[in-house]
């Protein structure tokens, strides 16, 4: 971490820095809460999920960076402001709802960390299948992508030239977790994992 830190002053003034250590400290802190869940066996409600998912995702450290990454840096005031926290954490859930889903014949089959797995806090939350909480996951994923959608292209009718930069680097981070999951080995055989989903 501290590594990391040394590097990452190189490019990010201290605004920058500070957010990915406070967002850092959210994931922490929430990855406790999911360990807690863990050890007490117990399956969230989706209500409760979606608030600790949002966290132990680690998408918003990655957000942190999209600006870093670009090359500018978004005023304190916008950062904080709701044209960025709301598409912040709607980007968060297509990404975070997409590996839930896409990730579920891994975490199924080998039991790996079902707390954080939406498919079966909708199984158990409807007391239905466990495929057909797979189901109701990809519905839930794809009123995300709708969600996310609508609200980056309101917030682009007033977005200055920075904000517009920072909304395209959320984009293209969504597409490319996709783009990650076609070609990884972390769920074994895409085409496998496809049939099974």
């Amino acid at each position: 971490m501290r590594d990391l830190f040394r590097r990452l002053r190189a490019w990010a003034g201290p605004e920058q820095i500070m957010r990915v250590i406070t967002s850092m400290t959210e994931y922490f802190m929430s990855a406790l809460c999911q360990v807690t869940y863990s050890l007490n066996e117990h399956t969230p409600t989706f209500e409760e999920y979606v608030r600790l998912r949002r966290y132990t995702g680690i998408c918003h450290i990655v957000f942190t960076l999209v600006d870093v990454a670009r090359g500018f840096e978004l005023p304190g005031r916008e950062w904080a402001g709701p044209a960025v926290r709301a598409p912040n954490t709607a980007a968060a859930d297509v990404i975070d709802y997409a590996n839930d889903v896409l990730g579920s014949r891994k975490e199924h089959i080998h039991g790996d960390d079902l707390v954080r797995s939406l498919p079966l806090v909708l199984a158990q939350q409807h007391g239905c299948s466990y495929a057909e909480g797979l189901r109701r996951a990809a519905d839930v994923h794809d009123e995300a992508v709708r969600s996310f959608m609508a609200l980056a292209a309101t917030v682009r009718r007033d977005a200055g030239p920075e904000l517009l930069r920072y909304l395209s680097g959320l984009e293209a981070w969504i597409t490319a977790h996709f783009t990650w999951y076609e070609v990884t080995d972390r769920y074994r055989s895409h085409a496998e994992q496809v049939r099974w989903t």
